[in-house]
């Protein structure tokens, strides 16, 4: 586990997954939310919005340490920092919360790039039909990632997607899709790549 963690600080810090995700970073708060095929139905939820950053990690772990497991976190995010995204997912799985997508007053239900990588975590993961989850080949902004870094990326997030019960065929999938693209996971493959 201490070798993959200094791996991320070390390689997948400096990786931003999105192009074009707007500038404000991601903003906890609470709200009750009702979803149809939720039971309960209507469930007081955990709403992260906004771009995931360096410090989103903690901020995340000190607001969300005093709710029980099988609190749903409700994402609506265009990604950010992957290596963020990884933790955030991990905290979720080690509290036993769920995750969810959904819109705001201000922003849509999307969770792309690095945020679907934080929904992993979730132990109940609901996709809703207003939803999306994207997804592409991650990158850096600073520098070139080689052939080697790529492989030891891959590798970690390889075993980071079987961890949370994730066919890691999805990594695949996903890299399919140029950085600057976004492929958007439909319900069959929700199904198909144990997701939803």
């Amino acid at each position: 586990m201490l070798k993959f963690k200094t791996f991320l600080i070390s390689v997948l810090y400096i990786v931003l997954t999105m192009a074009f995700v707007p500038s404000f970073a991601m903003e906890l708060s609470t709200d009750t939310r009702c979803f149809d095929d939720l039971e309960p139905k209507c469930q007081k939820m955990i709403i992260a919005v906004g771009v995931i950053t360096k410090d989103t990690p903690k901020q995340f772990t000190e607001f969300s340490q005093n709710f029980p497991a099988g609190t749903y976190i409700l994402f609506s995010s265009k990604g950010g920092m992957l290596d963020s995204g990884l933790m955030i997912g991990k905290r979720i799985r080690e509290a036993k919360f769920n995750t969810i997508i959904g819109n705001t007053e201000f922003s849509s239900a999307d969770c792309l790039s690095s945020c679907a990588y934080a929904f992993f975590g979730g132990v109940k993961r609901k996709i809703p039909a207003t939803g999306h989850l994207g997804l592409h080949h991650y990158y850096s902004k600073t520098q070139i990632i080689d052939v080697e870094q790529q492989q030891k990326i891959n590798q970690s997030l390889t075993r980071y997607l079987e961890s949370m019960g994730i066919d890691p065929r999805l990594l695949e999938y996903a890299n399919s899709a140029k950085s600057t693209n976004m492929t958007y996971i439909t319900e069959r493959q929700a199904i198909e790549f144990k997701i939803n």
